[in-house]
């Protein structure tokens, strides 16, 4: 890439018409590194969901120091941090300065080492960046579709799910911020971690066409899940967060079937 502004698309989505027109509009006028909008989901050629971030009609431009915040509402929807509470952590809803990505080297692990590489870009990006501006455009597609990479049935996600989060729990311990940001990040890390933990469970639910009862038990009897269920901080789950978190507590297990749709 050779432009002042890189972007990033999935190769089965596709962005609307004005899309970087419209983000690198924004960026010019702050002089952002980084600027994100909202996006839409597309299931069988009609938007079914869409996603904003920040209230509509309020753009929102974030600098220094603050932009911390918006890594930690990447990391985990935290009711306490108002307007910071969440961003969705994926690259390709967004525009990032070419000059910081090239003077810091930075580049996207694989998806055979870490999943969920975007998340691992953004910690790394972030703290580089003096800027950040947020639209509340939604102006990518996000298209849903049976069978692509994400809905294949593969062993061994959460063995993967706990290799993403202590490598985080390391890149926020190398950066240089305060102790207070730093502890925010990690509490923030810990959510994720709670929040990849339910989307494990709800992949095992409805994909393991094998012996899905024994994934679900060892999810649950797993040293480190029964850590985070003792640790975690509950009050900013959602209502069905919470149920899945009691569920995950007592292991019971029918529950997550109930949840997810698959009995019988």
């Amino acid at each position: 890439a050779t432009g002042e502004y890189v972007a990033f698309v999935d190769s089965d989505d596709y962005v609307d018409l004005d899309a970087y027109q419209t983000m690198y509009e924004e960026a010019v006028k702050v002089n952002a590194d980084y600027v994100c909008c909202g996006y839409k989901r597309i299931a069988h050629g009609k938007c079914v969901w869409e996603y904003r971030g920040i209230p509509k009609n309020k753009i929102q431009t974030i600098k220094e120091q603050d932009c911390y915040k918006n890594l930690a509402g990447m990391l985990c929807d935290n009711k306490s941090q108002g307007l910071y509470r969440h961003y969705d952590f994926a690259v390709w809803h967004g525009i990032y300065r070419m000059s910081l990505i090239d003077l810091h080297k930075i580049r996207f692990c694989s998806e055979r080492d870490y999943i969920s590489e975007d998340i691992i870009f953004h910690i790394i990006f972030i703290p580089c960046c003096n800027v950040v501006r947020v639209i509340p455009k939604a102006l990518y597609n996000y298209c849903m579709n049976e069978g692509t990479l994400t809905t294949k049935y593969k062993e061994g996600r959460l063995d993967a799910v706990l290799k993403l989060y202590d490598y985080i729990i390391g890149l926020i311990s190398n950066l240089q911020i305060e102790h207070g940001i730093a502890d925010l990040l990690r509490h923030n890390a810990k959510g994720l971690l709670l929040d990849k933990i339910f989307s494990t469970i709800a992949y095992e639910v409805r994909y393991n066409k094998t012996d899905t009862f024994s994934a679900l038990k060892n999810i649950c009897n797993h040293h480190q899940v029964k850590t985070i269920t003792k640790t975690v901080d509950t009050t900013s789950l959602s209502l069905k967060q919470k149920v899945l978190f009691y569920c995950l507590s007592l292991r019971f297990y029918l529950g997550f079937y109930l949840i997810f749709g698959r009995l019988g």
